[in-house]
């Protein structure tokens, strides 16, 4: 079961990798400011921010209360 996950996550991975849109080329810092100030990538950031930070709480909650 461990070689057939395995395989289907390469071959998910590279079909995700084939079929992605083009993206075009970046000449200035302003363009990478306001590609990193869009919602969704705002929404990214913040989530995972999130997510790390009550798995970390969570971890020494029950790891150091004892």
């Amino acid at each position: 079961m461990g070689m057939l996950g395995c395989l289907l996550c390469i071959v998910g991975s590279t079909v995700i990798v084939l079929h992605a849109p083009h993206e075009k080329s970046i000449n200035s810092v302003e363009e990478i400011w306001e590609l990193a100030i869009q919602p969704g990538t705002l929404y990214v950031h913040f989530s995972t921010f999130f997510l790390i930070s009550t798995d970390c709480l969570c971890w020494r909650l029950v790891y150091f209360s004892a």
